[in-house]
Parts: C-alpha cells; structure tokens; sequence
C-alpha cells in the first residue's frame, strides 16, 4: 500500500481516515454506494455520491452516423475555403483520405453539421503559427446568448430539480434551454475560506448550471438535472434562458496536427486545434493527433469545451505539445464552465496537464471514463521540469467523476491558493472510483472528496507545510487503497446509467 500521508506525520498532523480491507482479492462495495443505493443516499457524516448518469451526448447516448451530405476531395495547397463552404451549406461533410492542407480556420456555427473523415487516412494540417493567440484551428458553436433573465427567489439545496422563480420577461416553456447561476459575492467567497484568494470572477455573476426545463407550474420550474451545489439568494442567484444553442454538431474520424515551428509555438498562449462552445450534444470521435516529421503534434492545447452542455469526447488521442509553458499551454482535453461532459476512452501523453478543467466556476457533473495519462510535464523554459498532473485547475469544479482510468502522470483536486490568478480551492464533492497507474492522485478537495479503489498509485489527501490542503477539511474520504480491480461495480457511471433506466 503506497503513502497516503507522507512527509506531513513529520510536522505533527494526524493521519486521514482510510477505509482498508483485510482481504484485497475479494470483490467489496464502497461503503457510499450499498446494493441499496438512490439519489439521495447520504451517509451519517453528510457524505454522498452525486448521480453522474447524465453525462454525454445526449444524456449518454451514442453519437449518430448519418449519411455524408456532400463528399469532398483534398485539393491541391489550401483546402480552407473549399471545407468552409461546405460547412456552411449543412450536413455531414466527408473528406476523402488524403491530406488536407488548411492554412485558415473553419467554423460550424450551425446545427446539425458534422465534419467527418474518412478514417486515419484523412489528415487534417493546420498550417496557421501567427494570430492564434488564446484562439484555436476549428470553431464549433458560438457564445451564447441569453434571452431572458428571472431571479431565483428561495433557496434551493444541492441535488434539487426544482425551483422557484421571478417574473422572467419573454416567458419560459417546456424544453427550453436555460443557465442557472449567481454572483460570486464577497459572502459566497468567505464561505468558502477564499476571501484574498479568489478574484478573477469576484463581484460577476457565473454561469453554473447548464440544464432544459422538464416541465412548468406556475412559478415552479423543473429542470433536467439535479443541481451539483446550492443555490443560495444570498449570492443573488438566477436563471437565463439560453437562445439558439448550437447542437448535434460533431467532429469525426480523422487524424491530424497543428504543429509549426518550435519558436512560433512558444510565442503563442493556449492555442488549441478544437473549441467548443455554447453547443449542446456534440461530440468528438475517434480524431487522434499525428505527427509529420516524428516531433511535435500540437502546438499547445487539443480540444477545448466552453460553456456547453451534454457532449461526448470519445475513442481520440492527443500528445506531444510543443508549448507546455506556463500561461495555459499544453491543455489537451479541456473543459471550462460546462455540464454533462464525457471524456470517454481518450489517451492523452506529452502534455503539460492533459485533462484538465480551467478557468471559471461552474464545472460539474463531468465524468472521463475510461482515459489513460502519461508523461505530463511542467516546463518552466529553463530546463527544470516537474511532472504535470491532470488536474482540476481553478475555481471550484463540483460533483464529477473520474473513473475506471490509468494515470501514469496522476490527477489533482488541491487548494492552489494564489497560482493562476487566485485558482484557491479547486474542487469539492468530486470522485475517484477504480483508478490505478504508476502516477499520483492528490485529493485535497474542499469540504468532501472521494478516492475509491485504486491500484499502484500513490494517494495523498494531505500535504507538508499546507501547500495543497490548507482549509480543505475534514480530509478526503480514502477507500481500498491497491484494491481498485475488485471494487464494484467497476463503473459507478454505468451502474448509475442503468438504475435510471438509460
């Protein structure tokens, strides 16, 4: 059994309760998830597990194949207008194998439309090293708009689908789509032990819950989802009705890169090849990147989704970042202020933190099933390097779940206090269930955090000298540490899925 304490028993500091077993070859249970388990399950300590069943595309479904709506062959040089012009016309958009040479950007900003290879053979390369700076290759969706706003007039508790609303101008129906949120207020911060630390956001409202309205009485609305964390009217809370959300758009079956010069790709922050947002089941699958010459294959980040809404990133690899710098680069799967993400069988290497969430509160009810983690690294441009962890990377991701998933860098849930902007605490109630590797999981999540069933990583819940769990008590929850291979179920996500009938 590798440390969950370490060097902190040397400064005095108690060890974290962890739940063992007497015998690891047989199968065992969490004690948070009985035969038994509901919703609303909690145990005597307040302790639950969130259900994170309604994840993905389309609540978890399998992303369509529709027929190619028009079939395109590469040209010879640039291929950017000729692919945008098929974009614009709608449909699924196929391109025969060979290379594709885009020297531009494409954008789908509208629903229904696929860009789809035709396997490995299709190879996407983005040639563009200048003007990319916090920008990306491909554009799917647009930022949202809101079309109306209602205040929200009692509080609701976490896990609730219901809530009580104010005059909302435009009126509200059945399956509308709507963003629930509030106000980072000074009180929500020093709640939360942040005050000097979180700043980025302070004083603005935020988007936190992405979700479709179920059904409507009077002035009680239903939502989709159960909220992941309480909205409370001290914070000023309210609800959005989202216009024209971008959806069914997806990106499919290709190979590609973006890599350009080494210089060029350390002069430019956060570029990545793929970025999402404002888009509601949408998916990206089996994309891998490449390199052409053995080096690099992206300049800096792969796929980021922004402010979205149920969609599945599946059967994709990405690796080998040129720019793994500090400033936001080598993000290869990202996600920021989104809902109901899946990151399903996806292999990331060569990153700096390669999945990773960034960048805003509201994340939550995300789930990577299946994802494998290796060789992230943190380099500071004077040949000093640190590993770099997937990690959870500011403000207070919520209620997600990491499972079933091998990480040979490791995974981190801390407080970052000042890094990045005043990041602070950077996730609460969120789970690692059946995760194994040869990295590290650090869980020093505020309020309650859950490792359940690991093998050959090393657990830490605390740290020397407060470096990442300062104000992150009670400890988090560690259960059957080198016992992952016989938790079960070996997929929460899936269990749950199939007690709510999907």
């Amino acid at each position: 059994m590798r440390s969950v304490v370490g060097l902190l028993l040397l400064v005095g500091c108690s060890a974290p309760k962890v739940e063992s077993l007497a015998d690891a070859s047989v199968e065992w249970r969490s004690a948070l998830f009985p035969p038994d388990w509901s919703p609303g399950f909690t145990d005597d300590a307040g302790r639950f597990l969130h259900d994170f069943s309604y994840a993905g595309f389309e609540g978890g479904a399998t992303p369509p194949r529709a027929a190619p709506t028009i079939t395109l062959e590469a040209p010879v040089g640039d291929a950017t207008a000729l692919i945008q012009r098929a974009l614009d016309d709608g449909g699924v958009v196929l391109l025969r194998p060979g290379t594709w040479r885009i020297e531009g950007t494409l954008t789908i900003s509208r629903p229904n439309v696929v860009l789809r290879g035709s396997g490995s053979d299709t190879v996407l390369v983005f040639t563009k090293s200048t003007g990319l700076e916090f920008g990306q290759n491909v554009t799917l969706g647009a930022t949202p708009r809101f079309a109306a706003e209602a205040p929200v007039l009692m509080d609701v508790p976490s896990r609730a689908t219901r809530l009580e609303l104010g005059v909302l101008d435009g009126g509200l129906q059945v399956g509308d789509d709507v963003v629930l949120g509030h106000v980072i207020t000074p009180e929500f911060i020093a709640a939360h032990g942040m005050t000097g630390t979180w700043r980025a956001f302070n004083d603005t409202w935020q988007p936190i819950a992405w979700r479709t309205i179920t059904a409507i009485e009077g002035a009680t609305v239903t939502i989709d989802v159960p909220l992941r964390s309480p909205l409370l009217t001290r914070d000023r809370p309210s609800l959005r009705k989202v216009a024209d959300a971008v959806h069914h758009v997806g990106i499919e079956s290709f190979s590609f890169t973006n890599a350009v010069d080494p210089s060029a790709a350390l002069a430019m922050n956060q570029v990545s090849v793929f970025h999402f947002t404002g888009v509601k089941d949408a998916w990206v699958r089996d994309v891998h990147s490449i390199s052409l010459d053995g080096g690099a294959h992206v300049q800096s980040g792969g796929v980021r989704v922004h402010q979205s809404m149920r969609v599945t990133v599946m059967n994709s690899s990405i690796g080998r970042a040129q720019n793994r710098g500090s400033g936001g680069n080598g993000y290869l799967f990202e996600v920021r202020q989104s809902n109901e993400v899946l990151f399903r069988d996806c292999d990331a290497r060569d990153g700096r933190h390669n999945f990773i969430q960034n960048w805003g509160f509201g994340v939550s009810g995300c789930v990577w099933q299946r994802v494998s983690s290796s060789g992230g690294t943190a380099e500071n441009g004077f040949g000093i390097n640190a590993r770099g962890t997937s990690e959870f990377h500011h403000s207070l991701a919520t209620a997600n779940l990491i499972e079933d998933s091998t990480f040979d860098d490791g995974f981190a849930i801390v407080n970052r206090g000042q890094e990045s902007t005043g990041a602070g605490h950077t996730g609460t109630e969120n789970v690692f269930w059946n995760v194994r590797g040869s990295g590290v999981i650090r869980s020093m999540q505020y309020g309650h955090g859950f490792v359940i069933g690991t093998d050959g990583l090393a657990v830490e819940t605390r740290d020397l000298f407060l470096l990442g769990h300062a104000g992150t008590e009670p400890f988090d929850w560690v259960e059957g540490v080198d016992a992952g291979s016989t938790l079960t179920p070996r997929s929460l996500f899936d269990d749950q899925r199939s007690r709510r009938g999907r």
